[in-house]
């Protein structure tokens, strides 16, 4: 969109692989993930432009029932967390373990992030921090006395149209609703589950909301960018991140959240756009989910908006590619790049880093049998935060784990050394499962340990490959229900 009026819209591929006929248009509902980061800084400038609150309000006064150990979280305020600037590091394993199941609610939040560390000093420099997100929509419901769903549905979505805009639940209009997919090795499509984004969960603020490519151009993004005065426009080269949008001043380089960029090492670096043009300042934003991506770019200079919305997480950031490629031809800059073969480079690479890790596992395991009874290490093993645990239990004479204890997604254990077993599984069947493929292998490892006695009492997990230390997980024989039950998820 240029100039308030529509200039080219494409509608590629299908939004139901099954459907012949499913060929997407601007009211397709997708799911925006991180492109719902602006709405939720959207709601924050509401609640500020009220007075309610203001961008250097500490959090332990918005919030003085919470009590972080860490003093990142302790001297924090709202403007750290809408800029990313807390240094926290990701913890995303708590709510991203397969099929978008509902790890964690938006009750257990305070309690869960009361015990995380931080990565760096703080303020130090950008660190990306999905919880940041959900911590900024539990205060939106703190202050507003409203759920996060009613409060962006009354104060955005009704107020600019924005009528196939929502956190999707019971009453969220199925028809015209991508199906996520993902790709399997082979180069077939496999569909996965949607993201499981319903209101009270901690990923809804963060990325929850589905949207079309129409509510988002001709109805959210200029306003939100706009309306309320969110950051100072300068004029050297910038290269920022302010509340809910990053921010580029041409000639610059993009894609700063997407996978393309996490995997240009040993590459050409991202590509840096408008060496021979004028200077422009360009606001935008990234998503991804589990068969989804995202991707926006606005030119305020120019009144023009870009969005790309796609319904497969592919081997490479699809919609970051294609967006750089929109913005180039649009405003007609210089040194135009080969989005095609950088695509396939990155294909390329993520193909290989997948492929070496299934060799390295195959290695590693281990053809004997446990030294000890595998019964010895059943049971619920606890993260300290008392919202997260992992239920180990005995079935078909094999180990298995479940997040959270939900038995319809369970992990084989496959045992790599004496009292390490390993959870880890093919990226084609972790695309089936609906979760993030992974290729950090360290990340699928329970390394076991015991007491004087000899008996297993708990678990060592590095979570994430940013963690140095691993997180331990305290075994007992309680067994606690799902956060949300098979039925409930089954029902919504």
């Amino acid at each position: 969109m240029k100039g308030g009026h529509l200039v080219a819209e494409f509608g590629v591929g299908l939004y139901d692989l099954l459907d012949d006929t499913s060929t997407p248009d601007g009211q397709t509902g997708y799911h925006a993930a991180s492109l719902t980061k602006t709405m939720t800084a959207a709601a924050i400038g509401i609640l500020v432009d009220e007075g309610k609150l203001t961008f250097d309000t500490p959090l332990e006064t918005v919030l003085p029932d919470f009590k972080p150990t860490d003093p990142a979280l302790q001297a924090a305020n709202i403007q750290d967390l809408l800029s990313h600037r807390v240094r926290m590091l990701a913890w995303n394993s708590f709510w991203a373990q397969g099929a978008e199941m509902p790890h964690l609610l938006m009750t257990s939040l305070l309690r869960t992030l009361s015990v995380l560390s931080s990565a760096a000093p703080f303020r130090d420099s950008f660190c990306y921090w999905n919880f940041g997100y959900s911590l900024l929509g539990y205060i939106i419901e703190r202050i507003s006395g409203q759920s996060f769903k009613t409060f962006v549905t009354e104060r955005i979505f009704k107020p600019l149209g924005m009528n196939r805009s929502a956190l999707p639940g019971g009453d969220f209009e199925t028809n015209n609703y991508a199906k996520a997919y993902q790709p399997l090795a082979d180069g077939d499509f496999v569909e996965c589950p949607r993201p499981y984004s319903r209101d009270g969960v901690v990923t809804g603020p963060s990325g929850g909301v589905v949207s079309s490519v129409h509510d988002i151009v001709f109805k959210n993004v200029l306003r939100l960018t706009s309306g309320h005065n969110f950051v100072s426009i300068k004029t050297d080269r910038e290269k920022s991140v302010g509340p809910g949008l990053f921010r580029v001043q041409l000639p610059g380089s993009f894609g700063a959240i997407g996978y393309n960029s996490y995997n240009m090492e040993h590459m050409p670096k991202m590509p840096n756009l408008g060496n021979s043009s004028d200077s422009q300042l360009i606001f935008y934003n990234q998503g991804s989910y589990p068969g989804f991506l995202s991707a926006s770019f606005m030119v305020p200079e120019e009144d023009l908006v870009i969005v790309v919305l796609t319904n497969s997480l592919a081997w490479n950031d699809a919609a970051d590619w294609i967006g750089q490629f929109l913005l180039e031809q649009v405003l007609d800059l210089g040194n135009k790049h080969d989005f095609v073969k950088l695509a396939q480079q990155v294909a390329d690479k993520r193909k290989a880093q997948f492929l070496e890790v299934e060799e390295r596992f195959a290695a590693e395991k281990k053809a004997s049998e446990s030294k000890r009874p595998l019964d010895a290490f059943v049971g619920d093993y606890h993260h300290e935060a008392g919202t997260f645990f992992v239920r180990v239990s005995l079935e078909d004479g094999g180990l298995r784990a479940c997040f959270q204890g939900f038995e319809g997604d369970p992990y084989s254990l496959q045992i790599v050394e004496q009292d390490v077993f390993s959870f880890f599984t093919p990226r084609d069947d972790q695309v089936r499962r609906g979760r993030w493929p992974s290729h950090f292998l360290d990340g699928f490892k329970f390394r076991f340990y015991t007491d004087a006695s000899d008996t297993i009492v708990g678990m060592k997990w590095r979570i994430e490959g940013a963690v140095k230390e691993p997180s331990t997980l305290t075994r007992t024989s309680i067994h606690l229900p799902p956060p949300i039950s098979q039925s409930t998820k089954q029902a919504s």
